[in-house]
C-alpha cells in the first residue's frame, strides 16, 4: 500500500514538474555542484539528473518513517509481541529484525522511484542522454544509507511510545516542522557566541545530511553521512534492544 502511494507520488510529482517548465512557470531545475548551483534547461536534462531530483530533498524520508512506525507498532496493537517477547531468547534479533526489514523497504521504494522516473523518461520526456551512471550509484548509496538511519530513528521511537500514531506525530513533526527551527536556534547561538560566522549544523545531524544531499557528494560530505549514519543506527539499535529487553509488553 504504502509503496503504491510511492509510485502514485511519483508519477504526480514528475508530471507536474514537467509540465510546469515545459510552459515556462517553472524556473529551470537546479542541480547542486558541491556548494555551486547549476542551472540546467528541460532538454539538457539527462535520465540521471530526473532521477537525483526525484529522491532528492524529504519526500522518502516521510515514506520510510511511516513504514517504520506501523510495522513496529503492529506487533503492539494486535498483542503478537507478547508471543515474540516469550519465544526469542536473544530480544536483539528482533530489533535487529525491524531494522532489516526497514532497510529492505527503503532500497526498494528508490528502486520504484528510480523505475517510475525512467520509463516516464523515456515514455514522456524523451532525454539527451542517460547521464553518468556513477554519479548516480554514489549519490543512490549515500542516500539510501541516510534513509535507513531514518527509518531506524522511526523504529526506536515506536519501541518507545508503542502507539503509531503518536510515533508517527513525533517523527514527521520532528522532520518536517521542529528540524529547522531546532538548527536555525542552534545556529544562531553559535553565531551569537561569536565562535563561527558560517557555521551549519544541518551539515551534521541527519535530517540536514539527508535533505541537503547533492548528486557531487565531496569527500568531506561522504566521511560526515558515513558517521552520522554508523552513529544514529548504532544508537537506536542498542537503544531499541535495551527498551524492548526491560520495558513490559
Amino acid at each position: 500500500m504504502i509503496l503504491l502511494c510511492v509510485v502514485c507520488f511519483s508519477i504526480a510529482s514528475l508530471t507536474i514538474t514537467y509540465i510546469s517548465k515545459t510552459e515556462g512557470e517553472l524556473p529551470d531545475v537546479a542541480l547542486e555542484i558541491g556548494e555551486q548551483t547549476t542551472s540546467v534547461p528541460l532538454e539538457e536534462m539527462t535520465v540521471v539528473d530526473w532521477c537525483v531530483d526525484s529522491i532528492g530533498g524529504d519526500f522518502l524520508m516521510l515514506f520510510v518513517v511511516v513504514f517504520a512506525v506501523l510495522f513496529t507498532c503492529n506487533d503492539y496493537s494486535t498483542g503478537f509481541i507478547k508471543n515474540i517477547y516469550n519465544t526469542i531468547k536473544n530480544k536483539w534479533l528482533y530489533v535487529l529484525s525491524k531494522f532489516v526489514v526497514v532497510a529492505v523497504f527503503t532500497v526498494l521504494t528508490i528502486i520504484v522511484v528510480y523505475a517510475v522516473t525512467i520509463i516516464f523518461n523515456f515514455a514522456v520526456v524523451k532525454p539527451i542522454a542517460f547521464g553518468d551512471v556513477t554519479e548516480i550509484v554514489i549519490f543512490t548509496l549515500n542516500k539510501a544509507f541516510l534513509l535507513i538511519a531514518y527509518g531506524c530513528v522511526g523504529v526506536l521511537i515506536s519501541f518507545v511510545l508503542k502507539k503509531s500514531t503518536v510515533g508517527l506525530i513525533i517523527s514527521m513533526g520532528y522532520s518536517f516542522m521542529f528540524a529547522n527551527l531546532i538548527y536555525t536556534g542552534i545556529n544562531q547561538i553559535v553565531m551569537s557566541a561569536g565562535l563561527s560566522d558560517t557555521f551549519d549544523v544541518q551539515k551534521y545531524t541527519l535530517v540536514g545530511n539527508t535533505i541537503l544531499l547533492n548528486s557531487n557528494i565531496s569527500t568531506e560530505q561522504q566521511l560526515i553521512v558515513v558517521i552520522v549514519g554508523c552513529v544514529v543506527i548504532t544508537l537506536s539499535f542498542v537503544i531499541s534492544s535495551i527498551l524492548f529487553k526491560k520495558r513490559d509488553i
